[in-house]
Order: structure tokens, then C-alpha cells, then sequence
């Protein structure tokens, strides 16, 4: 087993890293891009929110058939694949001349994206000890954050300097390079043991899962939570691209470094979580959320005011 501070240890944790910023940058590309999505096609800001919701819902999706097919195939392999197709997807994109092609893709995509994000902590179980998992699992996590971070900016800054395809073309060859080194440093599975596919069984906990009424609860709090953050930054996006503010794509790009206020409050909330029980820390994490989002209609409040 993978102990901590060893160079194999550190090898397969910058790896999985490095697929996870290559992931999740992917998924979030498109965010600062919605305001210019919508004037080269000539759709509604709805329509062009699509683009990035349709590989959310893929991408979640795939989420429940991955795992499974990992326990009887191998873990390596099947991430591999999907970043492959993540690579071969983002380049094609690059290409398209219609929204609905557009659409197709990311749609595509999003089920190629699901497949490292449902396997990584899978492999890491299976490769290292109890101790070398709690911290490579937190180091993982990270390139989540980096990912959307990283993704936010590389849409805003490239999209306003080359527009939307060449950032495309861009994002193809980051996801390369990504893919090439995570290849060359993961380490191969050397305690996989492979389960039996049954698709019976994995229906069975499905149910089960869908029938717990605790389980179905933490599933609306959280998807509704991931539901109401998401489409905030979406549809701020038009919002600052419009008069009075008129911020280009870059400006746009540079308001998802926000998040990095949501590293910090994921170390402080695992910290107050020891004192307090963890729903008190979620009922106050939502109030928090609540009261940012009415803060940001003090701007339109106050000039609602001074118009009258």
C-alpha cells in the first residue's frame, strides 16, 4: 500500500490533480463565455445557459454508471478513456458552426467528464493506506477548486482575446497535456481486485438508495444548494456584461476568483465541525449563502431609489 510522503504517494496525488483541474476546468470554460455564446448564435440567454447545464446533467448522470464499471474493468483504464474523449470532444467544439452542434458536444462531454471524478477516490482506496487516503483525498479536492478556478479564467481572458473557438482550441490542448502526464504519473493498480458487473445489484442499491428518506434529504439539500450557486454565476454573467457595467469577458473571468472563499470555507466549516454538529455548520453555511445572495441586490436597490 501508498504510504504518505512517499514518491509514489506523490506521484499518483499530483496526477489525480492534474485530471481533476483538467475536469473541472472543462465544465467550467463556458460560464464566461455564456454572454458571447448568446451574440454568436443569436439565442436567448437561456438558450445559451444550456450549453453549460446540458454537461451538468450528463456529467451527473454518468456519475452512477462509472463506479460499478470500474469495480469489474480496472480504475486506470476507464479514466484514461473518458480523458481521451474529454481531449476529443473540447478540440471538436473548437469547430462547430451551430449552436445545436454545440450543444451536442457539451452534452458528450459532460458524460466523458464523469468518469475520473466517480473512479479517483475508488483508486485511491484501493492503492493506499487509511492515512495516505485522508490527505491525498484533501490534495484531490483541491484541484477541483483550481480546476473551476482555472477554467473561469482561461474562458474570460482567451475568449476575449481570440473568442470562443480558439478558446476551445485552447482548452484542447491544456486537456492534452493534462492527459499526457497524468498517463505517464499515476501509478498502475496494484491492489484492484475485480467484482462481477451485475447490473441487477447495482439496480438493487440504486432503489435502496432513492427509497432512504435521510439519503433523499442530503440529495435535495445538496442539489438544490449546487442548483442555486451555479445558475448565480451564470446568470450574473449577463448582468455584468450589460449596462452600467459593461465588463468584458476577461472582467467577467476575473469574478469566479471568488471561489477561492470557497476553499477557505471548507477548511473553517471542517474546523467548527469538531465544536458543532455538522447540520448546525450546513444551516449556517445557507444562511451565509442567503445573505451574500441579498447583498448583491443592494446595487440594484440603491439605484432604484435614487430614481425616484
Amino acid at each position: 500500500m501508498i504510504e504518505v510522503g512517499s514518491s509514489v504517494f506523490w506521484r499518483g496525488t499530483v496526477a489525480l490533480i492534474i485530471g481533476s483541474f483538467m475536469i473541472f476546468a472543462n465544465v467550467y470554460v463556458t460560464q464566461p463565455l455564456l454572454p458571447m455564446i448568446a451574440n454568436e448564435f443569436a439565442i436567448t440567454p437561456l438558450q445559451a445557459s444550456g450549453s453549460f447545464t446540458i454537461t451538468t446533467l450528463t456529467l451527473g448522470i454518468s456519475l452512477l454508471f462509472y463506479g460499478p464499471i470500474s469495480d469489474a474493468l480496472g480504475r486506470k483504464g476507464i479514466m484514461v478513456m473518458t480523458m481521451i474523449g474529454i481531449t476529443l470532444t473540447t478540440f471538436c467544439l473548437s469547430l462547430v458552426q451551430s449552436y445545436e452542434s454545440l450543444l451536442a458536444l457539451r452534452a458528450l462531454q459532460g458524460f466523458f467528464l464523469a468518469g475520473l471524478p466517480a473512479i479517483a477516490v475508488a483508486y485511491l482506496g484501493d492503492e493506499y493506506t487509511p492515512e495516505a487516503l485522508m490527505v491525498a483525498v484533501g490534495l484531490y479536492i483541491s484541484g477541483n477548486t483550481l480546476g473551476g478556478i482555472g477554467g473561469r479564467l482561461i474562458g474570460g481572458f482567451v475568449g476575449e482575446w481570440l473568442g470562443r473557438s480558439a478558446t476551445f482550441g485552447v482548452m484542447s490542448v491544456i486537456s492534452l497535456i493534462c492527459l499526457l502526464a497524468f498517463f505517464v504519473l499515476l501509478p498502475k493498480s496494484q491492489h484492484f481486485e475485480s467484482k462481477p458487473l451485475r447490473v441487477g445489484h447495482i439496480l438493487m442499491n440504486m432503489k435502496s438508495h432513492l427509497q432512504n428518506r435521510r439519503l433523499l434529504t442530503s440529495y435535495f439539500i445538496g442539489g438544490f444548494s449546487f442548483f442555486i450557486f451555479i445558475n448565480q454565476y451564470s446568470y450574473v454573467t449577463f448582468v455584468l456584461e450589460a449596462a452600467p457595467y459593461n465588463l468584458t469577458a476577461k472582467y467577467v473571468g476575473l469574478l469566479f476568483l471568488t471561489y477561492l472563499s470557497g476553499t477557505l470555507g471548507s477548511a473553517i466549516s471542517g474546523k467548527l465541525a469538531k465544536r458543532w454538529s455538522q447540520p448546525n455548520i450546513m444551516v449556517l453555511g445557507t444562511c451565509i449563502f442567503m445573505f451574500g445572495s441579498l447583498v448583491t441586490l443592494g446595487g440594484l436597490y440603491w439605484r432604484s431609489s435614487r430614481a425616484y
